[in-house]
């Protein structure tokens, strides 16, 4: 049962570390899974020479936003509206209209703060008087055992553990490397001690926002486990997932987007996303990304088929609970679904870098690599809901995200097939409704996986959040079979609304693709919606000084 396999040139160039890094560590980042056997004696030799400088980068600058509870940005909430005429006219004999909202927003307007990441730190005084501790027990330990007292690898990670929990994650990170090699000087290069260290390490250079220094560490953790553990073996799996959620996650925000939290399961919460220093290379990260969620696919379903052969033998059992593992991490459709959003920013990146050729034309390799992995991946995906008798509403929400892919890719007859398909699939199994089919429903912004721009999905809000609107404006536009909005006309505001928010929303709309809607469930033709935006917070008009 081999579904994937590793594509050389996507993976090649895996993961080059910034020019901070030394070269050394230039070779160890080549590295495809860290099987081939010189790079394993480079990385040893390595390891047993290096101090830990060889293994980070030198401190990445402060953070460069700094956010506080009160911070609202703008949100658009929309509503279906119709125009409707009144049996009354004006004082000038014209005819009255009213605004009718044939929808509801996802909350009431009752005012609430924007969740931000809990950013919670330890009382400064409790944490200075615990360091002060750490640094006097040190002292000791070296002065009754030497520099290299086994106590204190110990001793230096609960170091690093209290720098994080004060927030200085650069002095954590000296902390664990210095518990990281005092750990091999006494218990050798690969041992189930140095797990923990790594972890500590990999979570400090996250909440800096340094996902360069993140991988590399990541990456020797992975290598670790597979030195003790074996090179396939599913204990690796968590961490896979991991390193592939936070490497999407980045490259997500580097593309303008942020993943649409409320329908993924990201493993990210070291990943302190106002941190991140949009730097990285983004080519590096979704290969990244792409090779680690392809490994963990082969995990699961290597997993999956073992625990269904013998479900409830000893070993089974064992393994199950030697792995703990949450149901998130044997989730294949999940995996498969942002495998797919891997490939779909893979896309996005070689279309805005084309490389033109001498006699003046671009390769098209990679745009049909991205196209055809990303919507294979959303295939396997819907033949397994299919195979496994998932709930009907799964698979038919999976043939959706594959018609949505025809419809992004430009294949509109295909799609369209798929939306007829799907209409058959809710009527055999009686289920009357799915959003953003049937017009005149809201036009519903695809793909699934993405949170669009001043979305509540783009900010992290789920439904149930409560907002404070402001204002609303009402568009009018029609949809093409392309579904790309067309003949867009603004009909009325609020008071007070700026040009600066009918400007936002003009940007949003114009940069969405939404899902096409079927007459009768049978074929597409052109449709006209009008829509009011309830607006949380206006932009500032931009600044006329000099």
């Amino acid at each position: 049962m081999r579904y994937y396999t590793l594509q050389i040139s996507k993976i090649k160039g895996l993961l080059t570390p910034p020019d901070s890094v030394i070269s050394m560590d230039k070779y160890i980042l080549k590295m495809s899974h860290f099987r081939f056997f010189s790079y394993r004696i480079l990385l040893t030799l390595v390891l047993s020479l290096g101090a830990p400088s060889a293994w980070c980068q030198e401190a990445v600058s402060e953070n460069i936003q700094n956010f506080n509870s009160s911070f609202i940005p703008l949100i658009f909430d929309p509503v279906l509206i119709q125009t409707i005429e009144l049996n009354e006219t004006d004082d000038s004999g014209e005819p009255r209209f009213d605004t009718v909202e044939l929808s509801s927003l996802p909350s009431s307007t009752n005012a609430s703060r924007i969740a931000l990441p809990d950013n919670a730190r330890l009382d400064q005084n409790l944490g200075d008087a615990s360091l002060a501790q750490f640094q006097e027990s040190i002292l000791q330990y070296e002065l009754d055992g030497g520099v290299y007292d086994f106590r204190l690898s110990e001793l230096y990670l609960s170091l690093g553990n209290t720098y994080d929990q004060v927030g200085e994650y650069q002095l954590a990170i000296d902390a664990y490397n210095e518990a990281l090699q005092l750990s091999r000087i006494n218990d050798g290069l690969f041992t189930e001690d140095q797990i923990p260290i790594v972890e500590e390490l990999v979570d400090s250079y996250l909440n800096l926002g340094d996902i360069a220094s993140a991988n590399l560490n990541q990456e020797y953790l992975l290598y670790i486990q597979q030195k003790i553990y074996g090179a396939r073996h599913p204990i690796i799996l968590a961490d896979l997932l991991e390193y592939a959620d936070w490497n999407l996650h980045a490259s997500s925000l580097s593309r303008g987007y942020r993943p649409n939290l409320q329908s993924l399961h990201f493993r990210t919460q070291s990943f302190n996303e106002f941190n991140y220093i949009q730097s990285e290379k983004t080519e590096d990260s979704l290969a990244a990304a792409a090779f680690a969620y392809t490994q963990a696919l082969i995990i699961q379903h290597d997993l999956e088929a073992q625990f269904n052969e013998n479900p409830t033998s000893e070993e089974t059992l064992a393994l199950k609970a030697s792995l703990a593992f949450p149901d998130e991490d044997y989730d294949i459709s999940e995996t498969e679904l942002k495998l797919a959003y891997t490939y779909f920013l893979q896309y996005q990146f070689d279309q805005n870098n084309i490389a033109v050729n001498s006699f003046g034309e671009h390769p098209t390799t990679y745009f049909l690599d991205s196209n055809t992995n990303g919507r294979a991946a959303l295939e396997r995906r819907y033949a397994y809901l299919r195979d496994n008798n998932s709930p009907a509403i799964e698979v038919i929400q999976a043939l959706l995200d594959i018609a949505d892919w025809y419809l992004i890719f430009e294949r509109w007859s295909s799609a369209e097939d798929l939306y007829t398909q799907a209409f058959n699939l809710m009527e055999a199994n009686g289920i009357e409704k799915i959003n953003g089919l049937d017009y005149p429903d809201q036009p519903v912004v695809i793909p699934s996986f993405l949170g669009s721009p001043y979305s509540r999905e783009g900010n992290g809000l789920t439904a149930e959040e409560t907002l404070e609107y402001q204002g609303y404006i009402d568009i009018s536009f029609s949809l093409s079979r392309f579904a790309r909005p067309v003949r867009i006309r603004f009909d009325s505001r609020s008071e007070g609304t700026t040009e600066e928010t009918e400007r936002a929303l003009l940007d949003k709309i114009r940069s969405s693709t939404f899902r096409l809607q079927l007459k009768d469930r049978t074929e597409y033709s052109e449709n006209d919606f009008s829509v009011r935006y309830y607006y949380t917070v206006q932009p500032e008009p931009p600044s006329t000084e000099e």
